[in-house]
């Protein structure tokens, strides 16, 4: 029997989306409204919660952690061409610069000559020309828009940075002090990242909150029962698992039956993808494909 009557909708919550006049038309339609913290949990954060509470307190509030990633902290896109050079600088909080680029790494200075730098939704991919202890110095190997939060990351390159670290305890105890009702984990790879996640919401009284978690790396699809074991749901992060899924002998529709089986929900999740000129969105077909498993 189909059951895409049973599907949940799950809404990212962005600048445009946060306006009371537009919530105020889609809020019926949504189910769970979802908040990043790839820039922290601000001020703007804590509006698109009052907001959604003041139209309907019924609702489910989904907080995302950052994880153990690397972000642009322009809080502007940055247009970049081919063969540019561009500054590169570590910085942990928000920079309004449109001609130097600042990312949350803090091994920066350690970066190879030739080490690419991939980011995520925009497609853009820099290339390491020199580096110094104050700053690098960038290529740019294919242009576009460098979007703002995006994700970055460095092929061949392995940096250790915690699951949970210091910043994203205090954004998630901001997120529970004004109505979180779960946390999903970005780059979960273990059931010991869920763990140390349910141990601090336990500390913190904090244990009925829901923590969900992320699966976007090969890492965690090796290790996707154990962690499916612990979470109190999983997130599939199919943009990121496609080509890892067939690779491994896996398929979408085992992962999913894995959690039904166990009665535990599944989220399917599309960032949509990007050729560094147009961005690409789930369609209706692929919708109901999932929803019907």
């Amino acid at each position: 029997m189909n059951n895409f009557r049973f599907a949940k909708v799950i809404a990212g919550v962005g600048p445009t989306l946060a306006k009371e006049t537009v919530l105020s038309k889609v809020i019926n339609m949504v189910d769970v409204f979802r908040i990043t913290l790839s820039g922290g949990f601000d001020d703007n954060n804590k509006k698109y919660i009052d907001t959604i509470m003041k139209l309907d307190n019924s609702k489910t509030i989904l907080l995302e952690t950052r994880g153990a990633d690397i972000r642009v902290k322009n809080v502007v896109d940055i247009k970049v061409k081919e063969k540019q050079k561009i500054e590169i600088d570590y910085s942990e909080y928000a920079q309004e610069h449109e001609k130097k680029l600042f990312l949350d790494a803090p091994f920066l200075h350690e970066l190879k000559v030739g080490q690419q730098i991939k980011f995520q939704q925009s497609g853009v991919v820099i290339k390491i020309k020199s580096v110094e202890e104050t700053g690098s110095i960038a290529e740019v190997v294919q242009g576009g828009w460098i979007m703002q939060f995006d994700r970055a990351l460095f092929p061949g390159y392995e940096y250790d940075i915690p699951f949970l670290g210091e910043r994203d305890k205090k954004d998630i105890l901001r997120g529970l002090e004004y109505g979180t009702h779960i946390i999903g984990c970005s780059l979960t790879r273990t059931k010991h990242d869920i763990l140390e996640m349910k141990q601090f919401l336990a500390s913190k009284h904090a244990e009925k909150v829901k923590v969900l978690a992320k699966i976007e790396t090969k890492e965690a699809l090796i290790n996707f029962k154990e962690i499916l074991e612990t979470a109190d749901g999983i997130i599939l992060i199919f943009d990121k698992i496609e080509k890892l899924i067939k690779e491994m002998k896996l398929t979408d529709e085992m992962l999913i039956q894995e959690c039904k089986k166990i009665g535990k929900p599944v989220i399917v999740t599309f960032v949509g993808k990007s050729d560094g000129k147009s961005y690409t969105l789930l369609n209706e077909t692929q919708i109901k494909k999932f929803c019907s498993r």
